[in-house]
């Protein structure tokens, strides 16, 4: 489900004129290994991003982990922004219409905020969020530090209820509302 969801994704993000990538799917190989999943997780915490920092900057941190899991890899790795639902419940809503809506607006008109959230894909279709749980954490309770990341299988993750749902693939769109900054 979330292979064909992504695929969508990638013509979405072709059709609203925005770079795309080239999607080279990995069936046969698995990338998050436990001692992978350490090293994100030390990447996170040694980031010396404070958890509340972190909590207003999910966008610009994710892409700028994006480089370092592609380096310890050795792979593509995809810029995901797409809606999140744990449970069934939505923690994150991004439609089609609120794409539109983005894109048309000016930034400096800017009447709602982006209810999307981003994450990283790798070819095999394993996601991996280093911020919703320290996000959620920070918003449901009285938390210091980080929480354990998201690093597994799309399809694993679903078992366990947890549904990413890609709706566009690269940083172009977050460029576009002004939510990451370019550099260079």
């Amino acid at each position: 489900m979330y292979t064909q969801q992504f695929r969508e994704a990638i013509d979405r993000t072709a059709n609203k004129n925005l770079a795309t990538q080239h999607l080279a799917i990995e069936t046969e190989k698995q990338f998050l290994t436990s001692k992978t999943k350490q090293k994100l997780q030390n990447f996170l915490e040694n980031s010396k991003i404070n958890p509340e920092i972190l909590y207003s900057n999910v966008f610009q941190f994710t892409y700028e982990a994006k480089s370092y899991l592609e380096n310890l890899l050795h792979t593509k790795v995809y810029y995901t922004i797409g809606s999140l639902n744990i449970c069934g419940e939505p923690c994150f809503k991004l439609t089609e219409e609120r794409i539109d809506d983005h894109l048309k607006t000016n930034i400096l008109e800017k009447k709602f905020s982006f209810n999307g959230h981003v994450w990283l894909t790798l070819p095999t279709m394993e996601i991996v969020d280093l911020t919703y749980p320290t996000i959620d954490l920070i918003e449901t309770e009285d938390f210091e530090g980080y929480a354990p990341i998201i690093a597994e299988h799309s399809d694993d993750l679903q078992k366990n209820g947890i549904v990413y749902n890609p709706m566009l693939v690269g940083k172009e769109f977050m460029y576009e509302i002004n939510e990451i900054v370019k550099f260079g």
